[in-house]
């Protein structure tokens, strides 16, 4: 939202005189009474709390503020991993709103999709036909994991050639390392391989040093499966995210947030009951993407 159009929304709702645009007030008193009808209209989908301008739960953004937001969820090595444009904008949208977001968020990204990156080159091999397998379906998290080793990369300055990882299948959720040497079979990661591509320096030597960023940027992002962060249906709970934090009374810069009190039976029911209706969500999401998938293949 235009920055001048944000302060004029804030006023009308804050201030109980000169509640409308100087420029309205200025006008003959005919024209006075369309342009303040209209500027209702402008206004009605918004709401103010605390000195700021929501759009449904959503916080509404201006445009001097987009390039920290876009920084922060895409750009950021530790908060957006540089994902795509669908992954940057279920982390934004979920948060905040500003007309014509996609749109912005696919100028941001494009740069990335058409980057060759070092770490692609240097692994790149043919694709071959594959069977198409269904894994065991599993209902909760942490009920079918797996392991893998990743195919070698450019040896780091601290002598790490491999990531080894372990994953949930159900949440989507993932651990990973770098380490020096192998000890199982390889495999390969597009994902963790392609966000660490945009990240590297020069000599490809450093991409151990992000894998920690990358991973809670993955965790933190909608997947297309399960149409649900990992965070989400591991904890039960959005994560949050530095964009989330709001100044506290008195122009603390920081803000605290409270736990919840497990220890009383009523809230730990509570928390139980919201997770087990997330699993219930996630377990239709995939199905219906297994479904979409083995259709595509079928083909």
């Amino acid at each position: 939202m235009d920055d001048n159009l944000y302060t004029q929304i804030l006023n009308f709702y804050t201030n109980s005189d000169k509640k409308y645009p100087q420029h309205i007030y200025d006008l003959d008193p005919d024209t006075r009474l369309n342009a303040k009808s209209h500027f209702r209209q402008t206004a009605k989908p918004f709401w103010v709390a605390n000195g700021i301008v929501f759009h449904g739960e959503r916080e509404v953004l201006t445009k001097s503020r987009l390039p920290s937001i876009l920084k922060a969820c895409h750009d950021n090595p530790a908060t957006g991993g540089h994902f795509g444009r669908d992954k940057t904008f279920g982390k934004i949208s979920s948060r905040c709103y500003w007309k014509g977001m996609k749109n912005n968020l696919q100028e941001n990204t494009r740069r990335d999709r058409s980057a060759l990156s070092s770490i692609r080159k240097s692994t790149q091999k043919h694709h071959h036909y594959t069977p198409f397998l269904f894994l065991p379906k599993s209902g909760a998290s942490l009920e079918l994991t797996s392991s893998a080793l990743y195919k070698r990369l450019q040896e780091t300055t601290s002598s790490n050639k491999y990531i080894v990882a372990v994953t949930d299948h159900f949440s989507k959720w993932s651990e990973a390392a770098a380490i020096p040497d192998k000890s199982a079979k390889e495999h390969d990661n597009r994902t963790l391989k392609a966000a660490l591509s945009k990240l590297v320096n020069n000599q490809v030597d450093d991409w151990d040093q992000y894998i920690p960023g990358v991973l809670f940027a993955y965790h933190t992002s909608v997947h297309a499966s399960t149409k649900c962060t990992p965070f989400e249906v591991m904890y039960g709970r959005p994560a949050k995210l530095s964009i989330d934090l709001k100044p506290t009374e008195g122009n603390d810069s920081t803000a605290t947030a409270s736990s919840p009190n497990t220890e009383c039976p009523e809230v730990l029911q509570t928390i139980i009951d919201l997770h087990k209706g997330i699993w219930s969500t996630v377990s239709n999401n995939i199905s219906n993407a297994q479904d979409r998938q083995k259709e595509n293949y079928d083909r």
